[in-house]
């Protein structure tokens, strides 16, 4: 299974208060990888390239307990010497819950996500997601710096009242 990065942080968002992120994604790729591992350029000249957009929307049931989405547009291009296809719509969404359990000395929450396949099928190539169901935990642990920004992440949010988000966004 890949290993992907946690963007979120550990905060959760306090009862009836919203949180709101857009970000965009660019992948391209010229290569694959073999079973041993290694790379290798696409047969015929190939390559592929993915773009998302996505929104992510988080609200507070309690000031411990967060609900979130994610839905992203996708679009996936796969060109060739012999073929040249595009994919476009909604891709794989996202339900999480987050739970807070300690606030001091960092911020920790368990995070609990069902990945909702939702534009896969397997006759249109290049597929939007894997059409898997999965599920999936993190342990997440975050610590608010205060003497500078941290979030080098690319993307755009925006807070309703929601002071340890705004340590880490300024």
């Amino acid at each position: 299974l890949p290993i992907e990065p946690a963007w979120a942080g550990a905060w959760t968002v306090p009862r009836h208060r919203w949180y709101a992120e857009y970000f965009y994604r660019y992948f391209y790729a010229k290569k694959d990888f073999n079973q041993d591992g290694n790379s290798n350029r696409k047969a015929n000249a190939g390559i592929f390239s993915d773009i998302r957009n996505e929104w992510k929307l988080e609200y507070g049931l309690t000031d411990w307990l967060t609900v979130l989405a994610a839905v992203p547009y996708q679009s996936a291009h796969s060109r060739d010497d012999n073929s040249d296809a595009l994919n476009t719509g909604v891709g794989d969404i996202y339900v999480r819950t987050k739970l807070r359990y300690l606030e001091k000395p960092v911020v920790s929450s368990v995070q609990f996500s069902w990945k909702i396949p939702s534009a896969y099928d397997p006759k249109v190539s290049p597929g939007l997601g894997d059409g898997q169901v999965d599920f999936e935990s993190r342990l997440l642990v975050s610590r608010a710096w205060t003497f500078a920004p941290l979030d080098a992440s690319r993307h755009a949010a925006i807070s309703r009242d929601h002071p340890a988000m705004s340590d880490v966004m300024a």
